[in-house]
């Protein structure tokens, strides 16, 4: 398949191959259920967990500007959808995260992350609770599935990954809901923020609809049957075009999800960090018993060693990942871990990992390449660097 100049060979697999002894590997380069309506489209690609992906359609401005004033749609499969089936299935989710969960009743999905023992995160993601007995963890490609196995050993919990067999379709924008109403789902119209229509229907296909989104923007995450993805996007592309609403690739994505400070996995954290090292010390309730409880509590005495920050570029001073971050003093004090152009700021905008009471909310620091070469300066403050309420998401 030709890329523009980048001509990429596939070796494709459609859906789930029979494995022997009932085996899953993640081998070769796949395809979406949504790949003839987006990835084939697309004028760049990406792979993200064995799946050639969107990365740009036309431009980022372009792009950027219709999911910031219209909406957009993004094929974001190869997040893992793991499943959690049997009695006891919530109840095991909830000794894993050091967040209280609410109620199944209230039918609302939560943001929270996975410790190990020690505190170190396993993954952050969505959970999904359906029932009692029935619940989706939706995130990153990081060791999730190995995790919740383990602790599903000895219970009657089955545990599952659905990466092959649900994929999902982004909605993002300030017109995203009016595009589910125009494509029949009213229930849309009143569902809250990070809200769950665990079986629904857009255009006539049966879905499931979480109020979430990579982008901080009002928006909604369809999970689809394989079989059926391609139905539904086409159908809602069409439905949406009056509005103007067009596909997104994971460039602008990735704009949207740094300028919020929405963090990664692998890239603003990993299995080392601790919640309280990611500014996520908010979802930790201390009074819980949760795997990982006891270093939280060490941690939480001692301060953690190690803090996420924000830089905002001096005017013309591009921002890269893998950048050293020097402190005023001149000493190496951290390494940008996520940097963009910011469309609304007309800054480079990044996260960046620092040693713990290095650098201070105002302070002036300096950029250093992996060759060397200072990169000039940038400001250090806070983030989300946009729309840091979220008012967008919670319209």
């Amino acid at each position: 398949m030709s890329t523009g100049t980048v001509t990429v060979k596939l070796v494709l697999t459609e859906g789930m191959l029979a494995q022997p002894f009932g085996s899953r590997f993640k081998v070769g380069i796949r395809t979406t259920g949504f790949h003839d309506l987006m990835g084939a489209q697309a004028t760049a690609l990406k792979m993200h967990n064995t799946f050639l992906k969107p990365w740009l359609f036309s431009t980022v401005e372009d792009e950027y500007r219709s999911m910031t004033e219209v909406a957009v749609v993004i094929d974001v499969t190869g997040e893992e959808v793991i499943e959690l089936r049997g009695e006891g299935a919530y109840a095991l989710v909830d000794r894993l995260v050091p967040r209280r969960l609410p109620p199944v009743f209230r039918a609302r999905c939560s943001y929270t992350v996975m410790c190990y023992p020690y505190g170190g995160i396993v993954e952050d993601g969505i959970v999904i609770p359906f029932s009692d007995e029935l619940v989706w963890w939706s995130g990153g490609p990081a060791q999730t599935e190995q995790w919740l196995y383990e602790h599903g050993l000895g219970t009657n919990v089955r545990v599952s990954s659905r990466l092959d067999e649900v994929h999902v379709l982004s909605v993002q924008g300030p017109e995203s809901r009016r595009l589910l109403v125009d494509a029949g789902c009213f229930e849309a119209a009143e569902l809250g923020y990070f809200g769950l229509l665990a079986a629904t229907q857009v255009c006539g296909v049966p879905v499931t609809i979480t109020r979430t989104g990579y982008t901080a923007e009002l928006g909604y995450d369809l999970y689809v049957e394989r079989g059926l993805a391609h139905e539904l996007g086409e159908r809602l592309l069409e439905v949406g075009a009056p509005l103007g609403v067009r596909r997104c690739g994971s460039a602008t994505l990735e704009i949207r999800r740094v300028e919020a400070g929405i963090l990664n996995v692998g890239q603003d954290f990993d299995w080392r960090h601790t919640p309280l090292e990611c500014g996520l010390e908010w979802m930790v309730a201390f009074d819980k018993d949760f795997v990982g409880s006891a270093a939280l509590q060490a941690q939480r005495a001692e301060g953690p060693p190690t803090a996420l920050v924000g830089l905002v570029a001096e005017p013309g001073v591009v921002l890269v990942g893998g950048d050293g971050v020097l402190s005023s003093l001149g000493r190496v004090s951290g390494i940008v871990t996520s940097a963009v152009a910011s469309p609304t700021l007309g800054r480079h905008v990044a996260i960046a990992r620092v040693m713990a009471g290095s650098v201070e909310q105002g302070d002036r620091v300096a950029l250093e390449g992996c060759d060397g070469e200072r990169r000039g300066g940038a400001q250090v403050c806070t983030f989300p660097f946009v729309d840091p309420e979220r008012l967008r998401a919670r319209a």
